[in-house]
């Protein structure tokens, strides 16, 4: 199949696409215009710009690049914020969906994580995983840390400076491409090996 060609046996239907659309309006709206458009750079966004082109135009393989890029993240996020709401122990990745200085509307927008998750599931078992994904992510994720490096928005988008927080122990030419390998090797492939595994047809 083409790159671009639609396979028009596995089209998804307007129950998921409209719905979509609506979560991925109302997410990039609101972080454009309450935090800025560089916020737009996180991978939690970006996936959702890879899953719009996937779902709305039938584009299956940019949903596979979505999962490989943020299943893992997005799994883990949900679990800290479950975890959280369910003891009360303060997590720090999560610690501000419990900020009460936030507006509620603000903070249940980060809900999407929590989404995220079982929908690329539920799309990889419906129209199946597709393996040049893996290839695609790797050069897209490094691009997109190095266009955030660039930028530099001093925000610590997807951990530029360090991970979690700004570290000064390397040099940035030594912490950038290591970011991207341990990304490529910890995040990607592991993730790529589990969806070619279960979902591919």
């Amino acid at each position: 199949m083409g790159f671009w060609k639609i396979d028009y046996k596995k089209k998804l239907p307007l129950a998921i696409k409209l719905p979509y659309i609506l979560l991925f309006t109302v997410v990039m709206y609101v972080n454009v215009v309450y935090y800025g458009w560089e916020n737009i750079l996180w991978f939690s966004h970006m996936a959702l710009i890879l899953l719009f082109i996937g779902i709305v135009f039938d584009k299956h393989v940019f949903i596979s690049m979505a999962g490989i890029s943020v299943f893992v993240f997005h799994s883990l996020w949900t679990l800290m914020f479950l975890t959280q709401l369910l003891t009360g122990a303060r997590i720090g990745a999560v610690a501000y969906m419990f900020d009460g200085a936030t507006p509620l509307f603000l903070r249940s927008v980060s809900l999407f994580h929590v989404v995220t998750p079982p929908l690329i599931l539920y799309l990889l078992k419906k129209i199946g995983y597709d393996e040049r994904a893996y290839g695609l992510q790797k050069l897209w994720g490094g691009f997109v840390i190095i266009l955030t490096a660039i930028i530099d928005p001093g925000k610590n988008i997807n951990w530029v400076y360090g991970p979690g927080s700004p570290q000064n122990i390397l040099p940035e030419f030594i912490y950038i491409p290591l970011l991207i390998l341990a990304l490529i090797h910890i995040v990607y492939l592991p993730t790529h090996a589990f969806f070619r595994k279960h979902f591919t047809n």
